[in-house]
């Protein structure tokens, strides 16, 4: 069976903690920004609602749309290719 966790959660505790948070605030943010302004709110919206980065987000999700929605971490299921 394929490991299906994400390479840079493999890392440690530490880090796969930071990884859970950001991911998190980013669709806590998402959810708020598009709820909030609609399908025209950008990524720099939602990344300054989220407290990171517009390059965070496009580490962890294809665009914002996957940015609404609770992703699975298997990969291939949160808009980007499989790793």
């Amino acid at each position: 069976m394929p490991d299906e966790t994400p390479s840079n959660a493999k890392v440690g505790g530490r880090q796969a903690a930071y990884v859970a948070r950001n991911r998190q605030a980013i669709l806590e943010a998402g959810k708020r920004v598009l709820a909030d302004i609609g399908p025209t709110a950008t990524i720099e919206q939602i990344s300054h609602e989220a407290s990171v980065t517009h390059t965070t987000i496009y580490k962890y999700f294809a665009n914002k749309e996957c940015c609404s929605a609770k992703p699975s971490l298997r990969s291939g299921e949160n808009g980007l290719p499989g790793r």
